[in-house]
């Protein structure tokens, strides 16, 4: 007899059953849909990449900084800030549950305050807007109980589970066990209370992920450990991959990507090189070179970039970009030679509106040492 057989048994033990209510209809036509005023309120992160009463993956292997990302996001989002170059839809009230760092931890983690040189006014804000509470003496049913009555006296837009394991209170390969976790338990708190859930998970313990480079989309959606209805429950999933002993990790958004705000599907950040300082930021274009093997792998001398680009009249960054892989550069290494080069201040970027009806568009310049129209 399995835990869940057992929990539903008690279950059906303590509470007599009653006749099942009348179904009543949620839904709407495809014509009233289509003329329905979307909420932005309901949009937490993103372009609708995270919503209200959804929920997504953030995955990992064990020790490489999940904890601290968290919480990095926690102190952004919860102050309206970006993170990770995923922007809130507004200031996020944000509640943390987690099972495995003790307060120790917690504190260390928390600094990132300081380390974002938060001002008092912010702090003031996050005071109220976070929450983190310590729950790692249940699991299953008596772990979701919990976390109700912790979002009742909590109420937030994100709930962030770490570690999604700590919970579930069976194997990460049972299907039956993970669908109701996550579709019946779980899925039912986040539409009682209205918010929505970022997950914490590892990746499975193996030595088979020696050849991530060559991984599909497809496979980084199904990168976490466990049955497959993870994937498929999450509206999102977010799978980070660090680049051998680089320090800089790969950040794939495996799922939703076109609703996350990058320019493309990956996206490169480090640990703070600073000693005790638990601080994630932006990996340079040089380090991503360097940890990608860019700088080898279909690289474009510098000086054909500056060549390329026109020296008064400038060209639009997708023009440039479409010029170098045609000169022979693979599209990462066009991207990365094209950051250094405004990096090193030999080119600029300004944003200008396009010609045509609306929108706007990236323009490369030659820098000429003023630094104007530099964003």
């Amino acid at each position: 007899m399995t835990q869940w057989t057992e929990l539903r048994e008690q279950l059906a033990r303590e509470h007599p059953s009653e006749p099942p209510k009348p179904y009543e209809l949620r839904g709407l036509s495809p014509v009233l849909l289509a003329q329905a005023k979307l909420d932005p309120k309901n949009s937490l992160l993103g372009n609708r990449y995270l919503t209200r009463k959804s929920g997504m993956f953030f995955i990992a292997p064990s020790g490489q900084g999940k904890s601290s990302a968290v919480m990095q996001a926690m102190v952004c989002w919860g102050s309206g800030r970006s993170c990770f170059e995923i922007s809130p839809g507004f200031q996020l009230r944000i509640t943390m549950i987690q099972a495995e760092d003790d307060e120790g931890d917690l504190a260390e983690q928390a600094k990132v305050i300081d380390w974002l040189g938060l001002d008092h006014n912010t702090k003031v804000l996050l005071h109220h807007n976070c929450w983190i509470e310590t729950l790692n003496d249940k699991i299953g049913l008596g772990a979701i109980r919990d976390i109700d009555q912790i979002l009742t006296l909590k109420p937030c837009d994100l709930l962030i589970l770490n570690p999604y394991t700590a919970y579930l209170g069976a194997s990460i390969m049972d299907d039956e066990a993970n669908s109701t976790f996550l579709r019946s338990h779980l899925q039912g708190l986040l539409n009682k209370h209205a918010c929505a859930a970022l997950i914490v998970h590892h990746t499975p313990k193996t030595n088979f992920r020696s050849n991530t480079a060559n991984w599909s989309l497809s496979d980084w959606i199904y990168s976490g450990a466990g049955a497959a209805v993870l994937s498929n429950w999450a509206r999102a999933i977010l799978a980070i991959d660090p680049l051998g002993e680089s320090g800089v990790f790969k950040f794939i958004a495996a799922k939703r990507f076109k609703h996350i705000g990058w320019e493309h599907q990956v996206n490169y950040f480090r640990h703070d090189q600073r000693p005790d300082v638990l601080l994630w930021t932006k990996a340079s274009a040089q380090e991503i070179a360097s940890a990608t093997g860019s700088a080898t792998k279909g690289s474009i001398p510098r000086e054909k970039v500056i060549q390329a680009v026109p020296a008064l009249d400038g060209i639009s960054m997708m023009r440039l970009r479409k010029t170098l892989e045609d000169k022979g550069a693979t599209q990462r290494a066009a991207k990365i030679a094209i950051d250094l080069a405004i990096e090193d201040h030999q080119l600029k970027v300004q944003t200008c509106k396009a010609s045509n009806a609306g929108g706007h568009v990236k323009m490369i310049f030659r820098d000429n040492g003023n630094g104007n129209n530099l964003l």
